[in-house]
Order: structure tokens, then C-alpha cells, then sequence
């Protein structure tokens, strides 16, 4: 494993007023004016759902100005030849952008052999999802690749070489959707070769999102989060974080979204963590993604309002949005 940085593991005692507490002027000058950075995103993947939506936009004045993303079904890869299938809802996408968010088509393959098709001809998937992006009026797509293999396992049949393909194929497409304006995204679990870190941020990816840190325990989320900083640059990385507790098994192993319901206990210390990480310009990351609904219970929006509202009294009248 890369060697970490060190400066991701400070993390602030107690509950979230105490992690937060340079709310209240109890941290240094230094430490609490960074210049002007975006406040982290919040990204949430669901169905587009009435109820999703009016959740969302109900409770979007706790984030301060933060972007909001919001990831749909528009869009697969077709199993025979890994051409890309047009799909999506124009009217939904459009709502949402209506109010301000930005709207990603994911789009997921289980099958490293399709995934070899693709990674070996993009160009016709990579024409048909521009034009699919156009149409609709998406901002951009999230790669859900997770080739485990049927029945799952792991090790999957992925191998090293997948993995460089794989990262070969991001820059591809990642620069033929900024041309038009379009961002590209990636989920990833570090448990496949098809996933090579060190390659997938040498590209030039918008987003790499770890889904290892969906872990509900917090020191292995904070491990986890080690792994992705040994690797990613921490302004593209997206922080998984799931919660929704979930008692059941996955084939590979236990749901890592946990099975626990989600105290106040747990969000402070959660969001605690990620706040002292945005404090400081090496550990700041790019945004947060909540999987995998797009409803959240009111435990996770009282933290978040206070995540955001530390975050957002730094911003010494720079306005919505920075801090």
C-alpha cells in the first residue's frame, strides 16, 4: 500500500459541536480561513422519485449553497456488442436541473467479458452516450462497473491488465465528454484488480468514488479512507457514504452499508471526520455520495445542516457555495 497521508486521521473529539467547534471561534485563524474553496458536493443515486425529490429540495437550504447531484438510470451497455443503449427520462432530468442540480446517468456492467469488448472498441459506446447526454440534457455519467463474475466471487476474473484497460478507457471517454461540457465519474470497492487507483487518478477523471467508505463502522470507513488518499488526489475523490443500514449478506460478504440504524452518535462522528478533512487544502475532498435512494433519514439531515453551517461561517462573505 502507498504511503498516506498522516493529516487525514486528525480527527476532532466527541460529538459533531465539538468536531464542528470552529463554529464557535474555538480554532486558529489558520486552520479555519482556507481560501475559497467549493463546499463539498452532496450526491445522491436514486430513481428520481417524487418523494426523493421533494425530500431533497425540502431540506437543500441546510447546505448552504453546496452543488447538488443526483444520479438516474439514462443509459446501458448492450451485452452482445458493448455499444451503448440510449435510455432516460427527458422530463425528470429536467426538473431536477431546474433546481440547480446536476443530473448523472449511471450506468453499470457485471461482465468483465463485455467490459473487454468495450475497453477494446469505446468509440461507439462513447458516440452513442454523448448523443444520449445531449438529448436529455445531462451534465455527465457515473461509471458503475463491478465485474464480480457470476456467481460472485472474489477474486473475480478481472485481472491487472482489466484494470489498465479500464483506466485506459476513462481517459478516452472523460475527454471526449468535456469537450462537450460533461463530467465523468467513477465508483469504485478496492477488493478487484479492475479497479487500479493509481491509474484511474492519472486520468483525467471529474470524480473517483470510493463505495469502501460506505462502512458504517467509523475507524474502518477512516482506513479505508487512508487507501483512497494513498492513491487519489483528495480534491477528485467522492466519500461513499451509505445510510440506509442494511442487515443482509451480499455474496461477497456482509452489506457494507451495515445493519444498524444510524444515531446521533454515529452521524457526529462521521461528519466530525469529514469536516476536519476539509479543513485542511491537503485532505479536502471533492463531495459526498449518499447511496443508494435518495432518502435520507432526518438523524442524517440534522448532521448534515451542521456539517454545512461549519463549513459555511468560514466563508467571510465569499459567498454561497465556498468557504
Amino acid at each position: 500500500m502507498a504511503q498516506t497521508k498522516q493529516t487525514a486521521r486528525r480527527r476532532r473529539p466527541g460529538a459533531l459541536a465539538c468536531a464542528l467547534a470552529v463554529v464557535a471561534g474555538h480554532a486558529s485563524s489558520a486552520e479555519v480561513r482556507p481560501s475559497g474553496r467549493q463546499l463539498p458536493g452532496l450526491w445522491f443515486w436514486g430513481s428520481g422519485s417524487n418523494e426523493s425529490i421533494d425530500a431533497i429540495a425540502g431540506n437543500q437550504s441546510l447546505l448552504r449553497g453546496a452543488q447538488v447531484y443526483y444520479s438516474v438510470g439514462a443509459g446501458s451497455v448492450n451485452a452482445s456488442n458493448a455499444h451503448f443503449v440510449k435510455g432516460g427520462d427527458k422530463a425528470l432530468i429536467a426538473r431536477m436541473r431546474g433546481k440547480g442540480w446536476k443530473v448523472h446517468s449511471i450506468v453499470g456492467c457485471g461482465s468483465i467479458t463485455t467490459l473487454r469488448s468495450l475497453f477494446a472498441d469505446p468509440q461507439p459506446f462513447i458516440s452513442g452516450a454523448i448523443e444520449n447526454a445531449v438529448e436529455l440534457g445531462l451534465d455527465g455519467y457515473n461509471l458503475d462497473f463491478e465485474p464480480y463474475d457470476s456467481p460472485i466471487k472474489i477474486p473475480s476474473s478481472a485481472t491487472n491488465a482489466d484494470g489498465l484497460a479500464y483506466a485506459g478507457f476513462m481517459r478516452v471517454f472523460a475527454e471526449a465528454l468535456h469537450q462537450h461540457d460533461l463530467e465523468l465519474s467513477v465508483d469504485y470497492f478496492s477488493n478487484l484488480a479492475i479497479w487500479n487507483l493509481a491509474a484511474m487518478n492519472s486520468s483525467n477523471l471529474d470524480t473517483i468514488i470510493s463505495m469502501d467508505t460506505y462502512a458504517q463502522d467509523n475507524n474502518t470507513m477512516e482506513a479505508y479512507t487512508q487507501v483512497a488518499y494513498g492513491y487519489v488526489t483528495p480534491s477528485k475523490v467522492g466519500m461513499g457514504i451509505c445510510p440506509q443500514p442494511s442487515p443482509t449478506n451480499k455474496p461477497y460478504g456482509p452489506d457494507p452499508c451495515g445493519p444498524l440504524p444510524w444515531t446521533d452518535a454515529m452521524v457526529a462522528e462521521r461528519l466530525g471526520y469529514l469536516a476536519a478533512l476539509m479543513a485542511d487544502d491537503s485532505t479536502a475532498f471533492r463531495m459526498m455520495n449518499m447511496c443508494c435512494s435518495g432518502i435520507i433519514s432526518p438523524t442524517w439531515w440534522k448532521g448534515l445542516g451542521l456539517f454545512y453551517a461549519s463549513l459555511a461561517t468560514r466563508s467571510f462573505g465569499m459567498g454561497p457555495g465556498t468557504f
